[in-house]
Parts: structure tokens; sequence; C-alpha cells
């Protein structure tokens, strides 16, 4: 009785790691805590930002405000970095919470322009109360600073943890999850997985034999 022959070929022991299946061999994802509550935060701030528009663009068509001639430009500037923060923080939270990078940057980006335009003003403010005698002096200033960096203190935050370097390690994890979907199942690539060799056929393999009837 013959039987036939086992098939020949090159099967290696162990496949090297695919990448972008991270998850599944044990690598642990980044925290997103610091990135959504950015998020959070940006979205907040385009409301006010909003919100601060329509009362500026308000105060400029009210013919009273003609008479602060040197006061006017600085509402200018107040409207015009409302809607850059609509612009920016609004699409920035929300590609931020689908773990865009270019998100992250806009988020950066509308509190840095916030900030910027705040102490702008501020400035400007306190020329003008070192002006009036009354209203200046050291304990107004240093009043009038607190209150600045109070009014800050949510751009300051959303500037912060959008800078962290665990939101941009969030955003690249997100980046490498949605690559690692594309693999296919359990994250081998169509053809099958790396690292392991197709049989080959032998050349020299004589042709098999159907087994020989008793």
């Amino acid at each position: 009785m013959t039987f036939p022959p086992p098939p020949q070929g090159q099967y290696p022991a162990a496949p090297p790691p695919y990448p972008g299946g991270g998850s599944s061999l044990g690598e642990k994802p980044p925290n997103g805590g610091a990135a959504i509550t950015a998020g959070v935060l940006a979205c907040i701030g385009a409301v006010f930002g909003l919100i601060r528009a329509l009362g500026d663009f308000s105060s400029l068509s009210d013919r009273g405000l003609d008479v602060l001639s040197d006061f006017k430009w600085v509402v200018w500037l107040e409207a015009i970095t409302s809607v850059a923060e609509i612009v920016t923080l609004l699409p920035g939270g929300i590609l931020l919470f689908l773990r865009k990078p270019i998100g992250r940057w806009l988020v950066v980006a509308g509190s840095a322009v916030r900030i910027v335009t705040a102490v702008v003003v501020y400035s400007q403010l306190m020329s003008l109360v070192n002006n009036a005698s009354v209203l200046a002096g050291p304990a107004s200033a240093g009043r009038n600073a607190g209150m600045l960096i109070a009014v800050l203190s949510p751009a300051i935050a959303t500037l912060v943890l959008g800078l962290l370097p665990v939101t941009g390690r969030w955003c690249a994890w997100g980046k490498k999850t949605a690559q690692g979907t594309q693999l296919g199942s359990f994250g081998v690539p169509p053809g099958g997985a790396p690292g392991y060799a197709q049989p080959q056929q032998n050349p020299y393999q004589q042709p098999r034999q159907p087994p020989q009837q008793w």
C-alpha cells in the first residue's frame, strides 16, 4: 500500500509584528483626557467668540462710538479676533475629537490669537486709565492684571492642553488606528500575513501518483 507524499513548501517559524496592529499586540493607547478637554474648551470659546463678534459689530454700527475715535480701532481688533476664534476654535475642536492633527493646531492658533489680542487691548486700556488721575495707581493696575488673567484662564488652559505632548500622541494614535483598519481582518493585509512565504512547488517533484488499489 502506497501513501501520497506530503506537500512541500517554505513555512517560517513566526512572522514579524505588523505595524498598525499595536492594540492587538498589547500596546496601550495614550490618554485622551487632555485632548478632549481642549476640544470642549475650544468649542465653548467659539460660542463666546460669536457672542463677542455680534456685540462688537453692533457697537461699530453705533454712531455714538465716533466720539471715542481713539478707542474705535480696539473694537475693530476685538471684532476681527472674535471672527478668527470662530473659524479656528470650532472646526479645531471638532477635528480634535476626531483625532485629526490639524484640529490640534487650529485650537492652539485660536487660543494664541485670543491671548495676544487681550494683552494688546489691556495695554490700550491701561494707557487710557493712566491718563485719568482718579483711576491711576499701582493698586488699580494690579486689580486689572488679575482680572485679565482670570478672563484669559480658559484660553490659556486650552493653549497649554493643546500643546501637551500627550495630545499629539493621542492624535497620532488615531491616525495609526485609521491606517490599521485598512489592513483587513485581524490586521492582515490581503494576500497573506507579512513574513509568511507562500508554498512553492518543487519543479523537480514528480507528479503525485494516486494510491494503488488493492
